[in-house]
């Protein structure tokens, strides 16, 4: 970053080394490579790299083409990053060069060295990010490890790391989540979530997903921190709320977005499933955000249902990997992109998820919901979560579907709607004071970590 890197990781890699380095630059390359990213080569390398099991796009040295080399390839845009190793030295007319002297004219990295092409594939590898690092004053440093302790949280198969900063703040939450909620090496979970106290409501939370990014809202992720709060009395809160009624109690919760109001449900003095309006859905393109454009609501449904708007971003027209599709797309907090499919384990979504989440359309990115209509109160749903992938569930992802499936009459208003998720169950009611969220939440384990 130092350097002046953009670290995107996607696009293609124009590789050209000497000799010497063919065999050395195969691991790197090989990095690249399991990126996704296209390789382009020079010949000789190019062959070696071929032998290892790669593709590559052989490309013209200078003097062998004038007009199709790689000086034309840089210029072409297709190029991310360039390797190029030399034994010539700075001779002007030497074709490293003045390959070195294009990628400065076109602001391309140029790595000339093995060792900073390597830490360069390695640090794309990483699951760290510009957002997600942590600065260090290192006039400050600890000389011991802290111990963070922690709740794991469950919701129809989604797995939350509650971490409590009432009283001690939580450093680095974007670093901390890459680090624990790595399902192989750390705690394991779906994302991170940071409670605080909070001067408007009963407490505060922040979430940050599996790449340190933050949301500003998950449905599943707030019913976890009600029962997180309420079975632990975190800052009193069920003693505050005692008393009102035996088997349920109402708790305010501050997120990104605005404060929510839950509901929780005990059982044998434990809350054992949790409501939440999730607020009302917004259909502005501007406030989703996407560019696509909205299109009238058909006349009988809209006509009919009186909190529905007249126009949406319902059943727009949109071309995904060269396949045409039509979705709906609203916000609850998130964006979301809807789309109805007749078979929702058919749908290859590590291929197809991230081809929607990174689509010119949605410009932050968008959660994308495959849901099936099975009836009029039943829906089924796999969904790409943005920076997570596929998850178990999705609250908001629920809501999106549900009001989707409403906008295409396939559903009614002011009933509750079962969606069956790969984790479980939710069910939704699209009301007029908002989407009612309703699940199950348990409470896997506590622990203490060091950090």
């Amino acid at each position: 970053l130092a350097a002046g890197y953009r670290m995107k990781k996607d696009g293609g890699v124009l590789i050209t080394v000497r000799k010497s380095d063919q065999f050395e630059i195969v691991e790197t390359a090989k990095q690249f490579y399991d990126l996704g990213f296209k390789l382009y080569a020079t010949e000789g390398t190019a062959k070696t790299l071929q032998d290892f099991g790669m593709t590559v796009e052989i490309v013209n040295k200078i003097h062998e083409n004038s007009t199709n080399n790689i000086l034309t390839l840089l210029d072409s845009g297709k190029i991310d990053y360039v390797i190029s190793t030399s034994a010539k030295g700075r001779i002007p007319t030497a074709d490293s060069v003045k390959l070195r002297r294009k990628t400065v004219e076109r602001d391309i990295p140029c790595l000339t060295s093995i060792d900073t092409a390597n830490a360069l594939a390695m640090s794309l590898r990483s699951r760290y990010t510009p957002s997600n690092l942590e600065l260090v004053n290192c006039n400050k440093l600890r000389t011991t490890k802290e111990q963070l302790r922690f709740s794991k949280m469950q919701s129809a198969g989604n797995d939350f790391i509650i971490c409590d900063g009432m009283e001690h703040e939580i450093n680095s939450p974007e670093g901390l989540s890459v680090r624990l909620c790595d399902r192989r090496t750390g705690i394991g979970a779906d994302s991170l979530v940071v409670v605080t106290k909070s001067t408007i409501a009963d407490a505060s939370m922040r979430i940050f997903n599996l790449d340190g990014s933050e949301s500003p809202v998950a449905g599943n992720a707030i019913r976890c921190v009600a029962k997180y709060l309420f079975d632990n009395n975190v800052n009193g809160i069920a003693e505050k709320h005692a008393g009102k009624t035996e088997h349920s109690a109402i708790i305010t919760i501050e997120t990104i977005p605005g404060i929510k109001t839950l509901k929780v449900y005990k059982q044998g003095g434990k809350v054992s499933s949790v409501s939440v309006n999730m607020g009302s859905p917004e259909f502005e393109p501007k406030q989703i955000p996407t560019t696509l454009i909205t299109r009238p609501v058909p006349s009988d449904v809209a006509d009919s249902i009186a909190l529905l708007p007249k126009t949406a971003v319902a059943n727009a027209p949109i071309t995904v990997d060269g396949v045409d599709y039509q979705v709906t797309s609203l916000s609850m907090g998130n964006p979301h992109c809807v789309v109805f499919v007749g078979f929702v384990d058919k749908i290859d979504i590590a291929d197809l998820g991230p081809k929607f989440e990174f689509h010119k359309a949605f410009p932050k990115r968008v959660n994308t919901e495959f849901v099936r209509v099975i009836n009029r109160n039943s829906l089924k749903m796999r969904v790409w979560e943005r920076s997570n992938g596929e998850t178990p569930a999705c609250g908001t992802g629920a809501c999106a579907a549900v009001v989707a499936a409403v906008l295409n009459g396939s559903c009614p208003v002011n009933e509750d709607i079962t969606v069956k998720v790969r984790g479980g169950e939710l069910t939704v009611r699209y009301t007029s004071e908002g989407m009612i969220l309703t699940g199950a939440v348990t409470q896997v384990y506590q622990g203490t970590i060091e950090v």
